[in-house]
């Protein structure tokens, strides 16, 4: 088994591992949280709506925390739906149910911003469904520091919300709305049975803001008409196992990394017909490439460079055996190359002496002689 085999199987074993890993790892993983010393209990660390279900217990409601997708099931009879949190963004069938739940008697307080996009993205289907959409004001028309102020039937209070969004709606829709000409922080209507109240931004509703300005007062007068009863607070976190988690939020990576993986296999698998033998091991000599070299030389136009180099180092290596050699004659030379080599001075003479326009064949003869006359000289 060759080694390119072997990859390709340790490859496949460590996806299949992981694949089961995935598989085995689905609910597997929850979320624990650690008591820590801090201003607020452990179970306000867990639950950051725990402040506002404690005061609906108190004004006399039965409260209860839920998360996920808000399905009629899990919504009361007759209650109130106050939706802080959505899994992911409301779809039109689910913004449907919800406004049926509506009409058959609920009242539903809705956060246009809720988590954890708060872009309005979350709740946009649903906005549409009763004519409202989500608007971005301008940052020269925004209050610094995000605290404004709320004013019901004479009283002003205080609320600190995200200045950036507002509710476009058509006032004549709406029996009750507060808001400028930027667009409306809160609106209110009947809807069937119950009735809708739509707010830009209810983050202060949290455990950490809530206690904080007027904010309790602000849900106290805004509630004020609602008989106590059932409220469910949508502000649980889905707990989501891995599998599904890394799916929803990282789906292209694992698409494009599941296509290079069947490409790299692709490329790897056994092709038809016999394999090709490997190349012997070892390190190629200098010789082979002085001789590649020469041979594109020589196929290239060089062979009158080739030649004349041959002959230059033959004189070179001549003078050094014949001290004399440079003072000879010309035909003293070829004599004596030819007593020196063995071969017949006709051929030294054709050799040695460059005459242009000289065949290809005849250049390769001559350059033959050359290098039996160079080997031959010591």
């Amino acid at each position: 088994m060759n080694v390119r085999r072997i990859l390709l199987f340790l490859a496949a074993l460590a996806a299949v591992a992981a694949l089961a890993f995935l598989v085995l790892a689905r609910g597997s993983f929850r979320w624990e949280t650690r008591e820590e010393p801090g201003p607020w209990p452990r179970a306000a660390l867990m639950d950051d709506t725990l402040v506002l279900q404690k005061w609906l217990a108190v004004r006399g409601w039965r409260t209860r925390r839920e998360g996920g997708t808000p399905a009629p099931a899990a919504l009361p009879p007759d209650g109130l739906l106050i939706l802080l949190r959505v899994v992911h963004p409301l779809t039109g069938p689910e913004s449907e149910q919800l406004l049926a739940w509506v009409r058959g008697g609920g009242t539903l307080l809705l956060d246009a911003t809720a988590a954890p996009f708060e872009d309005g993205e979350g709740t946009r289907a649903f906005l549409a469904k009763v004519g409202t959409t989500l608007v971005e004001v301008p940052k020269d028309h925004r209050a610094k520091g995000g605290r404004g102020t709320d004013t019901f039937d004479g009283t002003p209070l205080a609320v600190v919300r995200d200045q950036r969004w507002r509710l476009k709606v058509d006032d004549k829709a709406w029996t009750w709305w507060m808001g400028n000409d930027q667009g409306k922080s809160l609106v209110r209507r009947a809807e069937g049975k119950g009735e809708v109240l739509l707010a830009s931004d209810l983050s202060f509703l949290y455990n950490r803001t809530f206690e904080d300005q007027d904010h309790a007062a602000w849900l106290a007068r805004i509630m004020e008409d609602l008989k106590p009863g059932e409220a469910v607070v949508w502000s649980r976190p889905v707990e989501q196992a891995l599998l599904p988690w890394v799916w929803a939020h990282a789906w292209r990576f694992l698409a494009a990394l599941g296509a290079l993986l069947v490409a790299w296999l692709w490329a790897g698998l056994w092709r038809f017909g016999p394999y090709l033998p490997s190349p012997a091991p070892g390190h190629r000599s200098i010789l082979e490439h002085l001789t590649a070299s020469g041979r594109f030389l020589w196929g290239s136009g060089g062979r009158e460079a080739l030649l004349a180099a041959s002959r230059a180092a033959i004189l070179k290596r001549a003078a050094r055996s014949h001290p004399a050699f440079p003072a000879l004659s010309r035909d003293e030379r070829w004599a004596y190359l030819a007593q020196a080599s063995g071969l017949p001075p006709s051929e030294i003479f054709e050799a040695m002496e460059a005459r242009p326009g000289t065949a290809a064949d005849a250049q390769a003869h001559c350059l033959l002689i050359l290098q039996h006359l160079r080997h031959r000289l010591h």
